[in-house]
């Protein structure tokens, strides 16, 4: 009986500790793009704007740059959200039409850039690259996202 006791409480400990392996295997960066998202979509929600697509982010260096291409309405009210983790102080963003050619940015010393996007200013698709300007550790964790105007 004794056995048996200690046999379950081992095999509880192990699955304890393989559990714990996987908890710590988790990439830590899951959790601040959580937190990116979240600070965008409390933006938007804050306007009563609707979340069109996804919310996109990546991992930047100072210096570094990340693009994203978007498909939109183009007969749309259109805004567009940037931020970065609690670790940068300045992102950049820039919106570019189907042809490649920049026709809006933020480039504000802020870290929440925002655009406007009207109808016309773009076809059906347009490229945002969103640029790590200052950041107090090695790296940030920045994103974007598209929402439709509230009506």
């Amino acid at each position: 009986m004794r056995r048996g006791i200690f046999r379950a409480a081992g095999i509880a400990a192990a699955a304890a500790i393989a559990l714990a392996g996987v908890a710590i295997a988790q990439d830590p960066n899951d959790d601040i793009e959580a937190y990116v998202r979240s600070l965008i979509q409390d933006m938007a929600t804050e306007e009563g704007e609707d979340l069109s697509g996804e919310i996109e982010t990546a991992e930047l260096s100072v210096g570094e740059t990340a693009d994203f291409t978007f498909s939109i309405d183009p007969d749309a009210v259109l805004y567009v959200y940037g931020a970065c983790d609690d670790d940068c102080t300045d992102v950049d963003l820039y919106a570019y039409d189907e042809d490649g050619e920049e026709f809006e940015s933020d480039t504000l010393e802020d870290d929440a850039p925002m655009l406007l996007i009207l109808p016309g200013d773009a076809g059906e698709e347009i490229t945002l690259t969103v640029e790590l300007l200052n950041c107090e550790t090695e790296s940030c964790v920045v994103g974007v996202g598209i929402f439709v105007a509230g009506q």
